[in-house]
């Protein structure tokens, strides 16, 4: 008994912490307006649904986790420099496996 109220306590926080993560919308934007005069900018920031639709397949594929913290990311970075850092990040906690649309 007490082993099922452990699991379904874990269970219900895993439920609400996946609630928290910010909307790829608002992480979309932020990222396209630092990216929007640099050379180097990913194809994935030409425009909001390119970009929603990669986000969405980051959440999709890799968790929302993995979501949660790539958007956080993004949205604390005040250059491009800083958000190509939370790319190069992600790409590491993934081991390099590309995100399908």
């Amino acid at each position: 008994m007490k082993r099922t109220l452990q699991m379904i306590a874990v269970g219900l926080l895993l439920t609400l912490s996946a609630g928290c993560a910010p909307e790829s919308d608002e992480a979309c934007k932020h990222m396209i307006e630092l990216m929007k005069n640099d050379p180097e900018r990913p194809g994935f920031l030409k425009d909001m649904d390119t970009c929603n639709r990669r986000m969405d397949g980051v959440k999709r594929q890799f968790g929302v986790n993995n979501y949660r913290r790539e958007v956080e990311c993004a949205l604390e970075a005040t250059t491009a420099y800083k958000l190509r850092q939370c790319f190069a990040a992600s790409d590491k906690d993934r081991d390099g496996v590309q995100v399908r649309p």
